[in-house]
């Protein structure tokens, strides 16, 4: 019995030392694991970081661009007011030739005739002096 005993006991260390090779073996296997899995998360904060640095950057640009949009649409307003205005001168420009002419022509219209180069300023409309 006392070998059995033995046997066993020694089987029971043999399996013992097989089980905490194992142990450190998949322990050594899980801490590079754990390392390279620290490493790529690393790697993804820092990326991540980049990625958040370029989006806020990216946020103030149309930020910058919405600003610039409104004042684009206040700008074009004003030019259509500009517009607006330019074309009410011309027309008013227009009008007012048109009421000169319309002047020069009732002012020949009723003034006196001028007299011919031969006649004197006291010759009347047959060209005979009076007398």
């Amino acid at each position: 019995m006392q070998t059995t005993v033995q046997a066993h006991a020694e089987s029971v260390h043999s399996t013992q030392e097989e089980l905490l090779n194992a142990v450190r073996a998949v322990s050594g296997e899980l801490k590079a694991a754990l390392g390279s899995w620290q490493n790529d998360v690393k790697e993804n904060n820092r990326g991540l970081r980049d990625l958040h640095a370029e989006l806020r950057s990216q946020a103030e640009a149309l930020l910058a661009i919405s600003q610039e949009a409104g004042r684009l649409n206040r700008l074009q307003a004003a030019l259509a007011e500009n517009l607006q205005l330019v074309r009410a001168a011309d027309t008013l420009e227009q009008t007012l030739h048109s009421l000169n002419a319309a002047v020069h022509l009732l002012t020949a219209r009723t003034s006196p005739a001028f007299p011919n180069p031969g006649q004197g300023a006291s010759d009347g409309p047959s060209g005979k002096k009076a007398a």
